[in-house]
């Protein structure tokens, strides 16, 4: 576990330097460490999913950017910050009544 949280330490730094496509390497080394364990984690894999669609946001992909945050609000619903996320990628994606109905939810629940 210590080696998962220094690799994920690693991302979380490249991410906050912008440089994406280095962040999303080791977010999903991590993941591979994560389910190496062979633990189901639902708490760890929705915040590297979650933060794997960041990235993907972040570079323009935003299909992959949502089937990501899916997944994370699949593993943790009342993951807030994920359901705003969501709601983000649905707007940038002209869903307009999904990012609406995901504000709703996020705004119920907070």
């Amino acid at each position: 576990m210590k080696r998962i949280k220094e690799v994920r330490e690693e991302a979380t730094a490249l991410f906050t330097t912008g440089k994406y496509k280095e962040a999303r390497i080791k977010f999903l080394d991590c993941m591979a460490q994560v389910k190496a364990f062979d633990f189901s984690n639902n708490t760890i894999e929705s915040k590297m999913s979650m933060n794997l669609s960041l990235i993907a946001f972040k570079l323009g992909e935003t299909d992959e950017a949502l089937t990501l945050v899916n997944r994370a609000v699949e593993l943790n619903g009342s993951y807030l910050k994920a359901l705003l996320h969501r709601a983000q990628v649905h707007k940038a994606k002209e869903m307009f009544d999904e990012a609406v109905r995901d504000f709703e939810v996020r705004n119920r629940n907070n």
